[in-house]
């Protein structure tokens, strides 16, 4: 036997003994342990065997003596107190008249936690049920201090002498701001916030004029237009002397102020009654008495919820004319001559739904015919009857046709021959709608379709445009509307650009660096080829070039768009990264991170 194989035999036999005897130790370790266990456990059992043999022979000896505190306690059987349910603690707090945040201030925790609990999603700690049954112990003025350190306020329930009836005449007089020095002085509302907002739209401006035209930020002109605030009493002054200047003193804007109400009489209710005009509330309760009947029983002969019926007494919703109908048919009342309209005019436009030739003379259908025949357009249509083009659209409309007033025009129309419906359209001009050029009664002496032409005469965009006449883009385009125009407020700096000759307005459009016509002919020093090109020989990303050069991504992706090239306000930066050797160059790319797509590892 090799010398090898029977070393490792016996270092083998000798690990097997080790761990064997390694077990009966620790079976012996854990025998003693217990055996160590077994002889404390008998010793507490002797000692209080001999305490009760004393206590007996005491007992015997001089008969039984009352116990002590801690003895007794030891004695007494613990008592379990039921848990808190959701429902205590609902009742507690609404009896006391707390919020939900009240009542989870008083426990320590969160409104959240506390609505959990109230709720029976989640059970209390025992901790905290105790601290919940000592705040059900507490006495009502010790309940409100203890809010009030937390931060709640609970009212006392006592009135004050003005609630309970105290005449307006021997109410404190306020305190004028004179003889309060370290009063907050409360601002008046000299002008209101309706009166703010037709002096901007009468003047033509936007939140920013105004607030830059009395010196204040935007912000704060948005807050005294929408009522959050009140402008400072001079400011005001000046607000109201300009709005009289412009309307006068009696104007629909200028809200009256209504009379002070004691704070001790009750509001008027905002509530809105509905009640139908063909049977009144005060009628369905007359019949309802007179026929004996009940709201249920009604309600089921109508054939409508009894909740619907109880809504029509009570004002919340007015019943529809079949319904009024079927209400007298319940009642045996005779129907009015109005609800026999009614009821006629109703199945009229239910008839006309289905059948668009009931009503009209001419309905949509034969004017579409007509249009298809002659083949002319909704606009040619609209101009031969002499109509706006959306209500000639409205004629054309399902159910609709072409009314009354306008009939006789159509029949002239349709015994016509196409030629001379021909020439009858070339010498009728389009009618544009009555409100087109009007605000407010008001005709613009710029109008928004002359501003478009003379944008599109001068070969200009809307921003280039709007920067000419030294307004903003969104002004400008606001203009353009078809309803709008240029408003008194900017129609000086619009008559002065218009009355240039050709001459001073390129002259003028050239300051400002501008080229009319179009932009795609505009020359670049660095097109988007060059650019291309250059990016490509640096193996960088758009990205990557973009932060070289220092501009947004967007702005650099523009640049290399076909016919477009690096403006004149970027090429300084485009040109100093261009003209870098190679060294510098490599210096910046690695200081921004930048690593080239060639240099990169697993790239070939």
């Amino acid at each position: 036997m090799p010398k090898a194989n029977l070393t490792q035999s016996v270092e083998l036999i000798a690990d097997r003994v080790s761990k064997r005897n390694l077990k009966n130790c620790r079976a012996i370790i854990q025998l003693g342990t217990w055996l160590k266990t077994l002889e404390d456990e008998n010793r507490q059992l002797k000692q209080r065997i001999e305490e009760l043999e004393i206590r007996v022979q005491k007992l015997n000896n001089y008969g039984a003596t009352p116990l002590t505190p801690k003895e007794a306690e030891k004695a007494a059987p613990l008592k379990k107190e039921a848990p808190i349910t959701p429902g205590q603690l609902k009742r507690f707090r609404m009896s006391r008249q707390l919020s939900q945040a009240a009542m989870g201030a008083l426990l320590g925790v969160t409104d959240k936690k506390y609505i959990r609990w109230e709720s029976g999603k989640t059970g209390m700690l025992p901790a905290v049920e105790e601290k919940f049954r000592k705040i059900q112990k507490m006495k009502g003025s010790q309940l409100r201090t203890q809010l009030q350190e937390l931060g709640f306020y609970q009212a006392n329930g006592k009135k004050t002498r003005l609630l309970q009836g105290q005449d307006d005449d021997k109410a404190p007089a306020p305190v004028s701001t004179s003889e309060s020095a370290g009063q907050k002085v409360v601002p008046l509302n000299i002008i209101t916030k309706t009166q703010l907002r037709e002096l901007r739209l009468k003047l033509g401006c936007t939140h920013p004029e105004m607030g830059a035209r009395y010196g204040v930020k935007p912000k704060t002109w948005s807050n005294w237009e929408y009522g959050y605030c009140l402008p400072p009493e001079d400011i005001a002054k000046k607000l109201l002397f300009q709005y009289k200047e412009l309307f006068g003193s009696t104007s629909p804007g200028v809200e009256q102020k209504p009379e002070a109400v004691p704070h001790h009489i009750r509001p008027k209710s905002k509530r809105v009654v509905y009640e139908s005009d063909l049977l009144p509330i005060a009628k369905i309760r007359e019949y309802r008495k007179e026929s004996g009947l009940t709201m249920v029983e009604i309600a089921k002969r109508v054939g409508v919820p009894y909740t619907t019926y109880k809504n029509w007494e009570a004002g919340n919703a007015k019943p529809s004319t079949e319904n009024v109908e079927k209400l007298l048919e319940v009642f045996g009342a005779p129907p009015t001559k109005s609800v026999t309209d009614s009821v006629r005019t109703h199945a009229l436009a239910i008839q006309r739904k289905t059948d668009p030739a009931v009503g009209y003379e001419y309905p949509a259908e034969t004017l579409r015919k007509f249009r298809k025949k002659h083949s002319l357009t909704a606009p040619q249509m609209a101009r031969l009857m002499r109509v706006p083009l959306s209500q000639y659209r409205n004629w054309e409309s399902h159910g609709r046709g072409v009314p009354p007033d306008y009939t006789s025009t159509f029949h002239v129309l349709s015994k016509l021959s196409s030629d001379n419906i021909t020439k009858r359209l070339e010498s009728s001009p389009a009618v544009e709608p009555k409100n087109l050029l009007h605000r407010k009664g008001e005709a613009y002496t710029f109008s928004s379709a002359f501003l478009d032409n003379m944008r599109k005469k001068l070969k200009l965009r809307y921003t280039e445009m709007a920067k000419v006449l030294g307004v903003t883009t969104a002004q400008y385009r606001s203009w353009l509307i078809p309803s709008r125009g240029v408003p008194p407020f900017h129609e000086a700096q619009v008559k002065e650009f218009l009355e240039m000759d050709d001459a001073a307005k390129r002259k003028r459009i050239a300051e400002l660096g501008i080229i009319p016509g179009d932009k795609k002919l505009v020359h670049y020093s660095i097109t988007a080829e060059a650019l291309i090109a250059f990016r490509h020989q640096l193996g960088v990303s758009r990205i990557q070039f973009a932060k070289m050069i220092g501009v947004p991504v967007s702005r650099s992706h523009n640049w290399e768009a076909p016919n477009r090239g690096v403006p004149p306000t970027d090429e300084a930066s485009v040109r100093k990264i261009m003209e870098m050797d190679e060294p510098a160059r490599r210096k910046l790319m690695a200081k921004m991170g930048i690593v080239p797509q060639k240099h990169r590892r697993g790239k070939k």
